[in-house]
């Protein structure tokens, strides 16, 4: 109730979270280190611990004043497939068998747009009749091909992904939100592929600096710096 009255105070629709916001609760939970022994998956970040911890985060917000009308859009902690002996469609029909709640996503590289493709299409396969239209496909991108990024694509296979992953059917079909990562090239080579999944060419300074800076805080990859890791 006092979130819809803030809004209401500043000219904003109470419905306007409902619409306009999505929650993700964790980051690819399913990828969390361990950082008490460094170990890359941690066991803990099962599917079961997932569906409780969206649930908790749905729990607070309906009584927090939310209603079914003006709850922001939750999601699924994304899913990257790291999770020992569950890539994505198991974890995700785990997931929902544990009464997971939330649109469904997951984070997923190549720079063959038919890995994407065809991930997207096995994880509708599993999921409720519902939510079969319904994926958010949070993270996916290739990097560019570099002295610093030896995995990375060509610019014509980058063209290529990008078209084959934006205009393919199954994806158009199955997917809610599609995000590529991300706009904007890192300008340093320090950070490997990371620093070249741009779509363009850095033009905006500012962006480069807290971006640069923000992936030395968290030690390169999004790895805590608390353990080793190679970019």
């Amino acid at each position: 109730a006092a979130m819809a009255a803030g809004l209401q105070a500043e000219g904003i629709p109470a419905t306007w979270v409902h619409t306009h916001l999505i929650i993700e609760p964790w980051n690819e939970f399913d990828a969390v280190t361990d950082t008490a022994t460094c170990t890359f998956p941690s066991t803990a970040p099962s599917a079961d611990r997932s569906a409780d911890l969206t649930g908790g985060v749905n729990y607070a917000l309906l009584h927090s004043g939310f209603t079914s009308d003006t709850i922001p859009t939750l999601i699924t902690s994304s899913v990257t497939g790291s999770y020992p002996s569950q890539p994505w469609p198991v974890y995700m029909r785990a997931y929902y068998a544990a009464g997971g709640v939330g649109l469904p996503s997951f984070h997923i590289y190549s720079c063959d747009p038919n890995v994407i493709i065809d991930m997207v299409r096995q994880v509708s396969a599993v999921l409720p009749a519902e939510l079969q239209h319904e994926i958010v496909l949070g993270e996916t991108g290739c990097p560019l091909l570099s002295a610093a990024c030896k995995t990375g694509g060509t610019m014509d296979q980058r063209t290529a992904f990008f078209r084959g992953v934006s205009f393919n059917a199954d994806v158009i079909s199955s997917t809610r939100l599609v995000l590529f990562w991300r706009t904007l090239d890192l300008t340093t080579t320090a950070l490997g592929c990371e620093g070249t999944f741009g779509i363009v060419d850095d033009a905006d300074h500012g962006y480069d600096s807290a971006g640069i800076s923000l992936f030395r805080a968290l030690g390169g990859t999004g790895a805590s710096h608390w353990c080793p890791f190679s970019v």
